[in-house]
């Protein structure tokens, strides 16, 4: 990969625009079905419908998938 010369914030943007592909859907749906999972399970097993433990379950896993879009 060919070096670029960064001479001001306007070089940067123009590189970083170049560099971008739009919105990136899927991630977005992703993160918001992990915010949402996670709610879920936290209203469901703070009302009794499944036991604790298994709210923590489903939790834990929710926040490593939630580190996925934070990563992206």
């Amino acid at each position: 990969m060919a070096e670029t010369k960064i001479d001001s914030l306007k070089d940067l943007r123009i590189m970083a625009s170049a560099e971008s592909k739009g919105v990136q859907w899927p991630t977005l749906i992703f993160a918001a079905g992990v915010v949402a999972g996670t709610t879920i399970s936290c209203l469901l097993a703070l009302n009794g419908v499944i036991p604790l433990w298994l709210g923590g379950l489903i939790n834990t896993f929710m926040m490593i998938q939630g580190y996925t879009y934070v990563h992206e």
